[in-house]
């Protein structure tokens, strides 16, 4: 059985809102993208698109009737731009409830609009002040009932298909009782609930991790395909040395050899599993964007980066806009000072945001191409020394930008700092112990314009 979804970008929300809630009933079309797999169907707000005053029908005493030219259009652009048509309208009140004409509308248009674009879902969607109800059809047939709709800013707000009062969520082993203290028995349980990935298991992906699985999280896809190295080991959460002394008992059965060689994945699965043995860790030994990594983050509710190299930031940037998805990309640049000084230059970290509703990375001047290109000549831009040379790192520093990280993975999925999150992150001086918020108007750059929320292809 399907189960089926519809994720839209706050902002595109927020304008559709404001135009399906006018005094006089009104309805529109929200082109979408998609993300398919055998037991899932996500329909990805791309664009939204109210009926046109002149093409509205009144007094036909038949609700809203709109002249059939807009589905006409609407059907033009979804087969040339391969997208998904979903019909929207707005009745008030909490839960919402479609009329018997509701229903006669969409299993007349809705299988029309199918057949016409048979390899794109489409959909007829009733949405009230918090909820939402829909059908789903593909290739001419009803294919499942919407289950449940998100929408996605600078938290992930679920809407069902009732609204239902919020139940009381305890922990029977206490485990997360001071978070839900804090936060509320909710948030644990959406914790437990999420689905989050990691790529780069180094120095700050560890601490990410580690902390992930504190928290509760259920479900962690990770992907790095480097192998433990004896430099690792100042920074590396959850790898230890060999023992220097090994007794028979040791050698005969292969223990205290350490973590030196061994798949930074493998280290990292075994971290979160002593940590929260009931998460579920996915763990791939290979470079993003390989196609199995692919697949598996984009289910991820939200992915953080904790890689070197600004060609696999583009990467993520370009997958997150594509399937709506939350990404926090964490960088951090340690300057020494003179040879002999014994001291530090500068310390900058910075946790990027990029939610669905704001700029992506390359919006906010973290990626261009001209970078890439002199990454592509030798060494990222922004790192210091000899590019022969390895770059400075220190746990300590690393743990102060990953629990920020992190932070901002509980705030996506729990909401809790309501308004008061940054839309684009945080900067981080070591020298001072600062942090200052980062806060940028979403003015869409090629890449949004292109990739937000295109889905499969």
């Amino acid at each position: 059985m399907i189960h089926a979804e519809l994720r839209i970008p706050a902002d595109i929300q927020e304008t559709l809102y404001l135009c399906v809630t006018q005094a006089e009933e009104w309805a529109g079309y929200l082109l979408c993208g998609m993300l398919a797999t055998d037991e899932r169907l996500v329909l990805l707000g791309r664009e939204w698109c109210p009926i046109p005053e002149r093409l509205r029908i009144r007094g036909t005493g038949a609700g809203m009737t709109w002249h059939p030219d807009f589905d006409v259009e609407m059907l033009n652009r979804a087969q040339q731009e391969q997208l998904g048509c979903v019909v929207v309208h707005h009745h008030s009140g909490p839960s919402p409830t479609p009329s018997q004409i509701d229903w006669n509308t969409c299993d007349s248009l809705l299988p029309f609009l199918s057949r016409e674009v048979p390899e794109r879902p489409h959909a007829f969607v009733v949405m009230g002040d918090r909820a939402a109800v829909g059908r789903v059809y593909r290739k001419g047939e009803y294919l499942a009932d919407l289950s449940v709709t998100e929408i996605a800013g600078s938290a992930l707000v679920s809407w069902p298909t009732r609204a239902r009062p919020l139940k009381l969520i305890m922990d029977s082993d206490l485990r997360h009782d001071r978070l839900a203290r804090g936060f509320g028995s909710q948030a644990v349980a959406r914790l437990k609930a999420a689905r989050v990935g990691v790529v780069g298991c180094g120095g700050g992906g560890s601490h990410v991790i580690q902390q992930l699985a504190y928290l509760g999280v259920g479900t962690l896809v990770i992907a790095d395909a480097d192998r433990v190295e004896v430099s690792n080991l100042n920074r590396l959460i959850g790898a230890v040395p060999g023992r220097r002394h090994r007794s028979l008992l040791d050698r005969a059965f292969r223990l205290g050899l350490g973590d030196v060689g061994r798949p930074k994945t493998e280290v990292m699965q075994r971290l979160v599993n002593q940590v929260a043995e009931t998460a579920a860790v996915l763990a791939y030994r290979e470079s993003f964007p390989s196609a199995a990594t692919v697949a598996a983050l984009r289910q991820c509710d939200v992915i953080v980066s904790c890689v070197d190299h600004l060609q696999v930031r583009d990467d993520l940037n370009r997958l997150c806009r594509r399937y709506l998805i939350p990404l926090i990309d964490i960088g951090l640049e340690i300057v020494p000072g003179g040879e002999t000084s014994g001291t530090v230059a500068a310390i900058s970290g910075r946790v990027t945001k990029v939610q669905p509703d704001g700029p992506c990375l390359r919006c906010q001047g973290v990626v261009d191409d001209a970078k890439l290109e002199a990454e592509r000549g030798g060494r990222p831009p922004g790192y210091a020394g000899d590019p022969r040379l390895p770059d400075p790192a220190v746990v300590t520093l690393n743990g102060a930008i990953a629990s920020i990280a992190t932070t901002e993975v509980l705030q996506v999925i729990t909401g809790f700092a309501g308004d008061n999150s940054p839309n684009c992150g945080w900067l981080y001086d070591g020298l001072t112990g600062t942090v200052e918020k980062v806060a940028k108007p979403f003015r869409a750059c090629q890449e949004c314009q292109r990739e937000r929320a295109a889905g499969d292809v």
